[in-house]
């Protein structure tokens, strides 16, 4: 046999590598992970991403004009809103969005007889005010289009994409239904002992109102409904005898009511919260912003020197008054600003009745308040952006 000794087995200490390894592979399966979570957000939210306006921000960001023209054509009835940063526009043919840099996010071919639109900073709902079509539009695309049965008299949309329908059908005075953002009918209340001529839905359209009148032997009343989604019957009727309801709107589990002769809040319940009268003024035009707060220009005549803008918080807190001198035409509102259309003059003012800008314009056809401190004036053919 012999005598040469055996190889001995030398151990590699390799515990470094193997932590390398293992890191290498915690990486690959976080970044694995990462990249699913963006395709997933992406496939979720891709109809709240501007891809347009994101190209434009890593590119140096989007320029903002002072004016553009619109490829609309806007010589026949006209509906005019504010969708975020964006313009909203539905003419009797068209239904578009425009960015500020006068590039048009959304375009549809979209024929109504009387335009009207409903706007929050996710959707845009166009119908047709006595007619039979609704389209709802999400960031940059459609997400539904509806006919319905009978005339929609007045809507409204949540910030979810619920959207309401005030309709007049033959057999009721009055119906309201309820829409998912799909276009998929979830609620319809029928109306047989008063007429509805207004409907505002809380945030996650759980909840509406609905506001209208009654005739009962030669007396005049309002009506007020607080309905809950999930029952059939109303949770609670307020009565306004003498008042007739323009316009209300929902936000943070409060609603705003605007009529002939008062400013009023309630909570969802029906309880009154606050309430203004006008006094010796007519109401001659108001605004309710997406958060509950109005502006009301009041004043006894429509022409002359003694009308009054004047804005109140969502808890009916006089935020300020201020007198304006000539003729008055509209008044639009959102994110804390007001824009006051006068014979020849637009102005914008901040929420604590600031003018912050004013425009010479003789031939605006309307306006909306955008996000950003910005307001659009919408002529015959171009968009102002004020700021």
């Amino acid at each position: 046999m012999s005598n040469t000794p055996r190889p001995v087995p030398v151990l590699i200490d390799n515990s470094e590598q193997r932590k390398k390894t293992r890191a290498q592979k915690r990486r690959r399966r976080m970044a694995g992970l990462l990249l699913l979570l963006l395709a997933l957000f992406l496939i979720i939210f891709r109809k709240d991403i501007d891809l347009y306006r994101l190209r434009l921000a890593l590119q140096g960001g989007l320029t903002a004009e002072e004016r553009f023209e619109v490829a609309d054509d806007t010589s026949g009835d006209l509906a005019i809103a504010g969708m975020d940063d964006c313009l909203v526009l539905l003419t009797e043919r068209t239904f578009s969005l425009y960015r500020a840099d006068g590039s048009r996010r959304y375009h549809a071919d979209l024929a109504v007889a009387s335009p009207a639109l409903v706007t929050n900073d996710h959707y845009a709902l166009a119908f047709d005010l006595g007619g039979t079509t609704a389209s709802l539009v999400r960031g940059g695309s459609r997400t539904c289009t509806i006919t319905t049965e009978s005339p929609i008299l007045a809507a409204d949309v949540a910030e979810n994409g619920t959207f309401a329908l005030v309709l007049t059908p033959d057999d009721a005075l009055a119906t309201v239904e309820v829409y998912s953002r799909a276009g998929e009918l979830r609620y319809r209340f029928v109306s047989s002992s008063s007429y509805i001529s207004a409907v505002a839905l809380s945030d996650d359209g759980r909840e509406a109102a609905i506001g209208g009148f009654a005739v009962e032997q030669a007396a005049f009343r309002g009506v007020l409904r607080f309905l809950d989604l999930t029952k059939e019957e109303p949770v609670a009727e307020i009565s306004l005898p003498d008042e007739l309801i323009l316009g209300m709107r929902q936000s943070g589990g409060h609603l705003t009511v605007v009529t002939d002769t008062g400013l009023h809040g309630y909570s969802l319940t029906g309880e009154l919260q606050h309430s203004a009268g006008y006094g010796e003024n007519r109401l001659l035009y108001f605004a309710i912003e997406p958060d509950g707060s109005a502006g009301l220009l009041l004043g006894r005549y429509t022409v002359g020197h003694d009308t009054t803008l004047c804005r109140y918080t969502a808890k009916g807190e006089l935020q300020f008054e201020t007198a304006l001198t000539g003729d008055v035409r509209g008044l639009t509102g959102g994110h804390g600003m007001l824009l006051v259309l006068q014979s020849g003059t637009v102005t914008l003012f901040d929420e604590g009745g600031r003018a912050i800008a004013t425009e010479q314009a003789s031939s605006v056809r309307g306006g909306a308040v955008l996000s950003g401190g910005r307001a659009a004036l919408v002529g015959d053919v171009d968009v102002t952006l004020l700021s």
